[in-house]
Parts: structure tokens; C-alpha cells; sequence
């Protein structure tokens, strides 16, 4: 039993990651964001096991993996990696990323739990809570449940990234 569960999930990472490479194909991203992308994914997949045995109530591997690549697909015109060394990161100036979101442009630092967090940005709605019922409250409580979604997002990266925990330096 043990040793079918395995294959499966072998036969699913190489779905996500044939999925993922699909998508970038039809992307104009230098083969660094490229590179970054699926390294993202390779650490998110090998992750999502301990977070979702610690945090219960989630979505599986499967969905919380298609909406990323669904929000690269759909909403990242362009991602842009700028080494911190180049005469590029004045582009940045203080921030670690910056969201075009008119042109669906990110520009951010070869960091894959930064970059995780603009693509979740990106993709996220402007308004969630109803205007009509809580007026002038719905832009500010909007807001914060995309901030709270978003951290959230993260989180299997930031938290349960076993290659990081190993080596914290």
C-alpha cells in the first residue's frame, strides 16, 4: 500500500511540475524566475505534508498547487527577478518586491517566500466584503483578509520548508 501511495505521489509531482513548466513556456520569464518558480514548487510540495497534519483545516496539496500555477497563468504578465548586486535593485529601492498590478508585473528578489507572497498578492480581489452592507468598512476589511490570505499562503514556505529548517543559515 505504502509503496503505490509513493508512486502516486511521484506521478503527481511530475504532473505539477510538467504543469507548472507548460505554463512557463507560454511566459516571456528569464530562466532564473523560471528557475525560482520550480524551486518554489519543489520546496511547497515537499512541505504541504507536515502543514496540513498541523494545521487541519486546509486545502489539499493538489488545490493549494493549482492556484498558484492558475495565478501565474492568469494574472503574472511578467515576473522579473532582480539580484540584489545589480544596478536593477535601485528599482526596488526598499521593498523586497513591487506589484505592477495594471500591467501584472513583479519585480522582486531571488527570494522564493517573497516571491510566493506577490504571486498570492497579485492574484487576489480587491474587494471581498460586500460594499452595500458595510460601506466605508468593506475597502479596510477587504484589505486585511487579503493580508491574512496571503500570509496564509506562504505559510507551507515560510514555516514547514524542511530544507530551511535544517539549515537555518
Amino acid at each position: 500500500m505504502q509503496k503505490k501511495e509513493n508512486l502516486l505521489g511521484r506521478i503527481v509531482k511530475r504532473n505539477y511540475n510538467n504543469k507548472l513548466e507548460s505554463v512557463l513556456e507560454h511566459k516571456d520569464f528569464s530562466e532564473q524566475t523560471k528557475s525560482l518558480l520550480l524551486s518554489m514548487l519543489y520546496k511547497i510540495e515537499s512541505a504541504y505534508p507536515d502543514y496540513e497534519k498541523v494545521k487541519k483545516n486546509v486545502e489539499t496539496k493538489e488545490e493549494y498547487i493549482e492556484n498558484i500555477i492558475t495565478t501565474i497563468k492568469n494574472k503574472c504578465g511578467d515576473i522579473q527577478v532582480i539580484n540584489p548586486s545589480s544596478p536593477r535593485s535601485a528599482e526596488l529601492g526598499n521593498n523586497i518586491f513591487l506589484i505592477d498590478e495594471t500591467r501584472k508585473i513583479i519585480k522582486c528578489y531571488p527570494v522564493e517566500r517573497k516571491l510566493l507572497y506577490a504571486i498570492s498578492k497579485i492574484g487576489k480581489k480587491p474587494l471581498i466584503v460586500n460594499e452595500e452592507k458595510y460601506d466605508v468598512l468593506a475597502k479596510p476589511m477587504s484589505s486585511l483578509i487579503n493580508i491574512g490570505s496571503n500570509l496564509n499562503m506562504v505559510e507551507p514556505l515560510r514555516d514547514f520548508n524542511r530544507l530551511f529548517m535544517d539549515n537555518p543559515f
